[in-house]
């Protein structure tokens, strides 16, 4: 029902932010495991266009240049407020409880 966009940069964030010690209730390992799936999972985009600063914090400027190059309809994220160029830009930010909901509504 959706699909994934993932780059290079974004994962990167990911592996560092996931692996922080006690950020995650799991092993490393299994960290690990969810980042090859997502990258596996994930339609693969280049970054082309870079537009920084566009946000408050450059790690979500990595979030929305993915979102912007991957031609996404929307961010999903419990920061739905730290992205307000979202909107500017033509792409929804939801949180994932919204998003599974609007899910549930479409689904057939």
């Amino acid at each position: 029902m959706f699909e994934h966009v993932v780059t290079v940069p974004l994962l990167i964030e990911y592996e560092d932010v996931l692996h922080r010690k006690g950020m995650v209730p799991v092993s490393r390992a299994a960290v690990d495991d969810v980042l090859d799936y997502v990258c596996a999972s994930g339609q693969r985009h280049k970054v082309h266009f870079l537009w920084r600063p566009k946000l408050t914090d450059a790690r979500d400027d990595m979030v929305l240049e993915a979102a912007f190059n991957g031609q996404c309809d929307a961010i999903v994220t419990w920061n739905v407020r730290d992205f307000p160029a979202a909107a500017a830009i033509g792409i929804d930010v939801l949180s994932p409880d919204l998003f599974v909901k609007r899910l549930k509504d479409y689904a057939p």
